[in-house]
């Protein structure tokens, strides 16, 4: 097998923008996850909270690209943010940034909530 039967015509770079796109947005979920397991205290509540609003998310990106009335709000969804130029960009777009910017605030909210719990005293 010769090296040009793996060939797929995608650009490194935009595999690389494409992987970074769903890491940055796994990412922000995944925080939000950690800060509202901080805030709440419950591992349940947590996961809840993160899959809720991962859900929300996604059906206003999506709904947003259908409905018209949508598509004005469509850009706070964090999909959109990560995937508005495309699953794979040529470039990284500068809303990744918002969304490096979104996970260094909830880490930066949840590090102190982090820092008063007793995490052995519940078992």
């Amino acid at each position: 097998m010769c090296s040009s039967d793996l060939d797929l015509g995608v650009p490194a770079g935009s595999a690389i923008a494409g992987a970074s796109a769903c890491t940055l947005l796994g990412l922000v979920h995944g925080l939000l996850a950690l800060t509202a397991g901080a805030v709440l205290g419950r591992r349940g509540a947590a996961i809840g909270v993160a899959s809720a609003a991962a859900l929300a998310a996604y059906v206003l990106y999506v709904g947003g690209l259908f409905v018209d009335r949508l598509s004005a709000v469509r850009g706070i969804s964090p999909f959109h943010q990560a995937l508005h130029a495309g699953p794979l960009a040529s470039a990284f777009p500068a809303s990744f940034l918002t969304l490096l910017l979104v996970s260094a605030a909830l880490v930066a909210l949840a590090l102190p909530l982090w820092a008063r719990r007793d995490i052995g005293a519940h078992r």
